[in-house]
């Protein structure tokens, strides 16, 4: 990844003039686009795992309590 400190119009004014590859700047987007909705994909799945999780650990919790009120004992 090259260091370009150029403005955004005078990006668009070097690709318009062809000094950029146009074809590459759009592989280049493509790329970054198919990378950020895998990315958002895996978020999305791990947020869904912490939720089962924790739905998980709070049913657990609501099972021990019951049995602890009714008298269960772990020794």
């Amino acid at each position: 990844m090259t260091n370009d400190n150029r403005t955004v119009s005078e990006r668009l004014d070097a690709l318009e003039s062809h000094e950029i590859d146009p074809a590459s700047v759009a592989t280049k987007e493509a790329v970054k686009e198919a990378l950020k909705e895998w990315l958002d994909d895996k978020f999305l799945m791990v947020g869904r795992w912490t939720v089962n999780g924790v739905l998980a650990a709070g049913l657990v919790a609501l099972v021990y309590a019951i049995l602890i009120h009714q008298g269960w004992k772990h020794d």
